[in-house]
């Protein structure tokens, strides 16, 4: 068997356009004989994370994809956040975190923390502070 396989493939673009540039990525693919296997969507978008943190400032700290997302890529995108936001959170040792400290640190985009988090129904709004969210 080859050493290496083609999975998928995926492509980046600089979004000028808005007031923080966001690096957004698009066309996430994988190939079908693959596709099955989730552990090789999350690796393909881990892998454009890791890009988009080693090749941009600090001020181009978070990205998302393009948009719309078909189900599929959508529910995969949103176990590799939950994932990432996770390990943060069980690493950082803090009883509040912010959502800007959140996106900065996890390089995902707080669109996309929030709606990762509500699609599974893990935060509730704070019935004193309207600001606040509790996981």
């Amino acid at each position: 068997p080859p050493l290496y396989r083609f999975i998928g493939y995926f492509s980046k673009k600089l979004n000028h356009d808005t007031q923080q540039s966001i690096n957004n990525f698009s066309c996430l693919s994988i190939l079908p004989p693959f596709a099955q296997y989730h552990e090789y969507n999350q690796l393909l978008i881990a892998f454009i994370y890791y890009l988009i943190r080693s090749n941009t400032s600090t001020n181009l700290a978070c990205c998302s994809p393009a948009r719309p997302l078909d189900n599929t890529t959508l529910f995969i995108f949103h176990i590799y956040c939950l994932d990432v936001i996770f390990d943060y959170i069980n690493n950082a040792n803090q009883t509040s975190i912010t959502l800007d400290t959140l996106a900065r640190q996890t390089s995902i985009h707080p669109r996309d923390i929030l709606s990762s988090l509500y699609s599974k129904n893990l935060i509730l709004p704070c019935s004193i502070d309207k600001t606040s969210i509790y996981l």
